[in-house]
């Protein structure tokens, strides 16, 4: 595995305000959206280390390490899976897929592990809406934050799912889907649910913000009331991406760090 400090930094125009994205000679070199960022670090960092998820079995504790090629083969993998099954549909703006409005809005609710990250950017890879909801939510502000979103389907775990039934008014018309467990999306072990499915190309953005651009929801942490909605567009994960340029001398690059973007608040 190559060494922290040969990491190399993609690089993304950043437009001022709400001015559009300039457009590049090569397609590829185009990053849109938090996906493409991923694609072509994964490209630069193929064996630079990503994360490192602690698994805790019984009384015995191990770790998955993940890089970024691995990252981006897993959400790959995810976004794969989620077209086959249902659960997503591909965002495009020609062919004999067009579609004249996005797909509609599915809900990511699962347990803070490597399985939320690539939910969420398979769902984004594909230009599907997410709405990314914590797990440490009540019944009743699961419930007002799917009305508020006008979400009806969700993707979470056997456990998390129980919350859901709990409030009649989430549970009525909701689709509720059970994720599969991050290690499938890995390539850990054949998985023959997954192996035969084709990757399916990313969805199609535009380089202007435009009042479908509102990809990602999170939610306000609800201490003076119901969590309230919070509408990001792939601009957001951008200029949270700048703020993070540090010059070889700091020696930053040589180190693990701790990265903590408000996703949920």
């Amino acid at each position: 595995m190559s060494s922290a400090a040969s990491f190399t930094r993609p690089r993304f125009a950043l437009p001022l305000g709400t001015d559009a994205f300039p457009l590049q000679e090569e397609e590829e070199d185009n990053m849109l959206t938090l996906y493409d960022v991923l694609e072509q670090s994964a490209a630069l960092n193929p064996d630079h280390l990503y994360a490192i998820q602690h698994v805790s079995l019984s009384s015995l504790t191990h770790t998955h390490s993940l890089t970024h090629a691995g990252l981006l083969r897993a959400v790959d993998r995810c976004s794969a899976w989620l077209l086959h099954s249902g659960l997503a549909a591909r965002f495009s703006v020609s062919g004999k897929e067009k579609r004249q409005r996005r797909p509609p809005r599915i809900a990511i609710l699962l347990h803070s592990d490597l399985a939320t990250f690539i939910h969420v950017l398979a769902a984004l890879k594909l230009g599907n809406p997410v709405a990314l909801l914590s797990p440490r939510l009540s019944p009743h502000a699961l419930a007002h934050l799917l009305t508020a979103t006008d979400t009806q389907s969700i993707i979470t775990t056997r456990t998390l799912a129980r919350s859901l039934l709990l409030s009649s008014s989430s549970s009525t018309g909701l689709h509720i889907a059970h994720a599969l467990p991050y290690t499938d999306f890995l390539s850990l072990s054949p998985t023959p649910h997954l192996d035969p499915l084709p990757i399916p190309p990313k969805g199609d953005e535009s380089n202007e913000t435009r009042n479908d651009s509102t990809v990602f929801v999170w939610h306000s942490s609800g201490s003076t009331g119901l969590p309230k909605p919070v509408f990001h567009t792939h601009r957001f994960w951008h200029c949270y991406l700048a703020c993070h340029d540090f010059a070889p001398h700091h020696h930053v690059h040589a180190k693990r760090a701790l990265n903590m973007p408000p996703l949920y608040h």
